[in-house]
């Protein structure tokens, strides 16, 4: 048996994550280039990791009666019995009977951040 250690693997992983957030966080003065860096940083970790069953992308969502969600940073939905819907040059509208999670990065978090994404 070798000498492998899940233990060390995680943690590599989380110190991994958290040194690209930083430079996500310290490099870039624009605040919509450090968003789109710091979704970047998560949609990678999910594509990695979620079985492929599943996808993580920016995205919209419609529901079933044509409302429309603003764009959502990281969107998980099951992308085998999902129907397609509609993408165009990066833009994904999903319909929300096949979202599992819907995530917004921040760098800081506010009382206006907690409410934008709850509704």
């Amino acid at each position: 048996m070798s000498n492998w250690s899940l233990t060390q693997l995680l943690s590599g992983l989380h110190d991994d994550i958290e040194r690209r957030l930083s430079i996500a966080r310290e490099a870039f003065a624009h605040p919509g280039t450090k968003g789109d860096a710091s979704e970047g940083v998560w949609l990678a970790l999910l594509e990695t990791y979620l079985p492929q069953r599943y996808r993580a992308a920016k995205a919209h969502v419609v529901d079933s009666r044509g409302a429309f969600s603003d764009q959502i940073d990281v969107l998980v939905f099951d992308r085998q019995y999902s129907p397609f819907i509609f993408t165009f040059e990066d833009q994904l509208i999903v319909p929300a009977e096949s979202v599992y999670a819907a995530f917004e990065t921040k760098q800081t978090i506010n009382a206006n951040h907690v409410n934008y994404a709850v509704a």
